[in-house]
């Protein structure tokens, strides 16, 4: 029988469209605000939308249709409606999949409509192709990211090479360009890009005319750069200054600073404190997957040599399983297979 028509919806029917709603309704923003030094739990944003988010600050607007920004600065994390790819290459990254995380990354901004987003997929593809060693497609679209936001939030993200490299001469031709430049971002790219080069003394000399940089993140970088070219004739008293300047450096942009340290440390013949820089970069720098696979095949071997096997051991499994596709994870099985076997 067919329920007589009376002008009101029936009970389930509201359900139904509810759930509709709910299933097409995008999901509003959330933002957690929290200033820097600040001892408190984060203050939360919902219900609204994310307008833009930059080195400027982050835009949002309630759900009453009131705007206000926030500075960049204050921002600890923002959670929204992701792509499926967006998230799919996020996932892929984590695993260690790093060109179909690329793929994936391409494919959301191919799709994406908001700008502070796409700015954000941009900033995930330069981590895929530093993690890849192609350095300069990593830094030409860093550079446009740069050009879009200078003050972006995804800073951390610059393809400084600090572990040595041989540069392919394209890359070689064009970091003696942004060696030239005025810009400081360049200069410190290019020289990093040189260390290991004929160019490295040209390249020293610019990063030490940067250690002192208005902008803080290139003199952090522009001072750590300058670390790495003093380290065959560094001092205790040298490294104990270093060490305390690297505090002050902003934090997101310290991994290449353990790294350098490390080295110093390894070279004045301090094992446990190289191997102390070396593990906080894959602890506090996951993103920075190929030089925290070097980090733990160093470690692993400096812990060896003191005699401290069974730690050895579990960094050498944990570069295995965690970053089973680089080639220090297939150094680190070889070295697991050579222990396994029964001694003559």
């Amino acid at each position: 029988m067919i329920p007589p028509a009376t002008g009101r919806p029936m009970p389930g029917l509201l359900v139904l469209v509810g759930l509709l709603l709910q299933a097409v309704a995008p999901a509003a923003d959330k933002v957690y605000i929290l200033p820097p030094g600040t001892l408190r739990d984060p203050t939360v944003l919902s219900g609204g939308e994310i307008k833009d988010y930059s080195g400027a600050g982050l835009v949002y607007q309630s759900a009453n249709g009131n705007t206000r920004r926030y500075p960049a600065s204050h921002v600890l994390r923002v959670e929204t409606q992701w792509l499926p790819e967006h998230r799919r290459g996020e996932e892929l990254f984590a695993k260690g999949k790093l060109e179909q995380a690329l793929a994936a990354y391409r494919e959301a901004q191919r799709r994406e409509t908001r700008r502070w987003v796409r700015r954000r997929l941009m900033a995930e593809q330069v981590w895929c192709l530093q993690n890849l060693g192609r350095w300069q497609p990593a830094a030409e679209l860093f550079l446009v990211l740069y050009g879009e936001d200078p003050q972006t939030p995804y800073f951390e993200c610059i393809p400084v090479a600090w572990a040595p490299m041989t540069p392919q001469p394209p890359l070689v031709a064009k970091a003696q360009r942004w060696l030239a430049s005025e810009d400081g971002v360049r200069v410190v790219l290019g020289a990093s890009y040189l260390m290991h080069t004929p160019h490295r003394a040209r390249a020293l000399s610019r990063v030490n005319q940067l250690r002192f940089h208005r902008d803080g993140r290139v003199a952090a970088l522009a001072t750590t750069l300058w670390w790495q070219g003093r380290l065959h004739q560094v001092e205790p008293e040298g490294v104990k200054s270093w060490e305390q300047d690297l505090r002050r450096f902003p934090a997101r942009l310290r991994a290449g600073g353990h790294w350098v340290l490390a080295q110093a440390h390894a070279r004045l013949f301090q094992p446990q404190r190289s191997v102390l820089h070396l593990l906080r970069i894959p602890v506090l720098y996951p993103k920075h997957r190929a030089l925290a696979a070097r980090a733990l095949l160093q470690a692993a071997g400096q812990l060896q040599r003191l005699g401290q096997r069974r730690e050895a051991t579990r960094l050498l499994q944990e570069l295995a399983i965690q970053y089973d596709s680089t080639p220090e994870a297939d150094q680190a099985r070889q070295m697991l297979r050579q222990q396994a076997q029964p001694s003559r």
